[in-house]
């Protein structure tokens, strides 16, 4: 008798040390029959007969996130993809999250391949399907399991409606249940997904509604890294909840010293798309951000900035400090250099540390007039004429930043280069 070559899948599995999914099954079942779960018996009862086979299946399960495990750690996505094929039918909730989650951190290095890999449709057909299916059976559904799910597509920019969908309504359901970081994940990731896909704001809407006074009434349990996911959640998904912003800044505030540069930024941008000006918390998270102003990326900075002025909020050593790495440690485009001088010259224009960024930076930023727009031409023209000029001359500096608008790019670009050196 002739043995069936190996599959390259299995060869694979064998290399990783991993048991091959058909000898597991076997093993499974066997196991199920030692157990009552194999051929009964002549009249036994068939409730015990299907409480045997539950219970077989639902030691199947651990047995599957193992492999699972074992294959994502090899590094090799092909070898996982093929060993996610391989126990895709037998899987549980549980199980799709373990996969998700594991390969959310293997995109990381090939998110392309992971869009065009085959298996990705059937794996969305499957979350369907047990999407569909949890909490239909008496047992709720993990809430780690749903935030672990919607965590891992928002990374891997898989948005799904259907099964999205499912999920904010059984989150719904289940809200009390969740742990901050948990409901923190969750909401982050819809609100990722809502960026990819407009009508996922949609179907997370009562979500995000209900999840407002859940964490208004436990606000003390969340960390200062939910704080900032939740805030960053409600400001992109437009649910712009005044009194939940207002009422985390103290607990924001207070736990500064925990914060990355990315954090700092994240919360300020938060603040500033909602339109909430917290004046104790902005001048916290700018004295913490110039003490550490070395560890800021350039957008950092020009978000902060940006959204500083957005809430007509002025920090002068942030902008003094924002400026020093703009000269000499950080390279800035012409685009981000303008938004620099535009969000100074909005919050406190004829202030000495706008002035001194103005002649700082906007040498820098006439260079490369030709790669702004339009209108980033004609909001710098404007930002110099209200920090130099007279109001009255201010007022004239306006009208001809909008006929520099009006024009094509490159004359744009000589008007404005013409009017800066006015």
């Amino acid at each position: 008798r002739v043995a069936r070559p190996a599959s390259a899948c299995e060869r694979g599995e064998a290399r990783a040390g991993i048991p091959p999914a058909a000898g597991m099954t076997r093993a499974v079942e066997a196991h199920g029959e030692a157990h009552g779960g194999g051929r009964p018996a002549p009249r036994r009862v068939d409730r015990a007969q299907a409480r045997a086979r539950q219970a077989a299946r639902r030691r199947t399960f651990p047995l599957i996130n193992s492999q699972i495990i074992a294959a994502a750690e090899t590094g090799d996505l092909d070898l996982f993809m093929c060993t996610v094929e391989a126990y895709l039918a037998q899987m549980n909730l549980v199980n799709l999250s373990t996969t998700l989650h594991r390969l959310a951190r293997l995109a990381s290095t090939d998110a392309q391949a992971l869009r065009d890999h085959p298996v990705l449709a059937d794996l969305v057909d499957t979350l369907r399907a047990l999407s569909q299916q949890a909490g239909t059976g008496g047992a709720p559904p993990q809430c780690q399991a749903l935030s672990n799910i919607v965590w891992s597509m928002a990374t891997v920019q898989l948005a799904d409606e259907p099964s999205l969908r499912r999920i904010a309504e059984l989150s719904c359901s289940h809200l009390s249940e969740f742990k901050p970081f948990e409901l923190s994940s969750l909401l982050w990731g819809l609100a990722k997904l809502g960026e990819v896909d407009p009508s996922i704001q949609g179907c997370s809407e009562a979500l995000f509604r209900q999840a407002s006074q859940r964490v208004a009434d436990h606000i003390g349990q969340f960390s200062f890294r939910c704080l900032v996911m939740l805030s960053w959640a409600f400001a992109m998904s437009r649910q712009h909840d005044v009194a939940l912003f207002r009422n985390m800044a103290p607990h924001l505030s207070s736990l500064l010293h925990t914060a990355s540069s990315h954090e700092l930024s994240t919360v300020v941008q938060s603040y500033g798309l909602v339109g909430v000006r917290q004046d104790k918390l902005f001048s916290d998270v700018a004295q913490k951000a110039a003490s550490r102003i070395n560890d800021f990326k350039a957008q950092e900075l020009v978000d902060m900035l940006t959204s500083f002025a957005r809430n007509s909020f002025f920090h002068k050593g942030f902008l003094e400090g924002a400026t020093l790495s703009a000269t000499q440690r950080l390279e800035l485009s012409a685009s981000q250099l303008c938004a620099v001088l535009c969000a100074a010259s909005q919050a406190r224009p004829r202030h000495q540390a706008t002035l001194g960024a103005m002649l700082a930076l906007l040498p820098q930023c006439t260079t490369g007039l030709d790669e702004l727009s339009p209108d980033e031409i004609a909001s710098l023209a404007f930002c110099v004429a209200s920090s130099f000029c007279s109001p009255a001359h201010a007022a004239s500096g306006a009208a001809v930043a909008a006929a520099v608008a009006e024009q094509p790019a490159a004359g744009g670009a000589a008007a404005a280069g013409g009017a800066a050196v006015g």
